[in-house]
């Protein structure tokens, strides 16, 4: 194996730099810090949004997380009408007041946790959920939520026989 020590490594032509070949995996050893003095991308993160949400709607995007304060008013939120496998959005209840008003997701015509309806709705005083999309078949489906039920009612059928004498 050999190695290189230097200072620093610069692209020879442009602007961009390769470190090995796709299928290489690439090490950071252990105790070793990586530090970010730019922009970093394509890594999976989430971009946490400054502004608490207060209204009584949000649009939410992939790849981000809110701070949502029901303290005055209910909050439905709008998940994207498409996503990818992998996408993620995180909700925190910023005022601990989701027992008192709501949060409901409006799936948008993507399914939450297979099924595609009713919206889900958070409603547990100080509840944070970090929901990750896994694809078609099931959607959206709860990372974390601090609560171990469907947060979407689940049908039933049942078949029985009356026999009168």
């Amino acid at each position: 194996m050999s190695e290189v020590k230097v200072n620093k490594v610069s692209p020879r032509s442009g602007t961009g730099l390769q470190l090995g070949d796709s299928g290489d995996t690439i090490t950071i050893p252990s105790g070793a810090t990586l530090a970010n003095a730019g922009t970093a991308t394509g890594f999976a993160s989430i971009a946490w949004q400054s502004s608490i949400v207060t209204a009584a709607t949000l649009t939410a995007e992939a790849g981000k997380g809110y701070w949502i304060d029901t303290t005055s008013n209910a909050c439905t939120v709008t998940f994207p009408g498409s996503a990818s496998v992998g996408d993620r959005i995180i909700l925190t209840d910023y005022a601990r007041k989701w027992g008192t008003n709501a949060v409901t997701i409006n799936q948008n015509s993507l399914k939450f946790q297979g099924h595609t309806s009713p919206n889900p709705v958070y409603d547990t005083d100080g509840q944070s959920v970090d929901i990750v999309y896994s694809g078609a078949t099931n959607g959206w489906i709860p990372n974390s939520d601090d609560d171990v039920s469907f947060e979407t009612s689940q049908s039933y059928n049942a078949e029985y026989l009356v026999v009168a004498g």
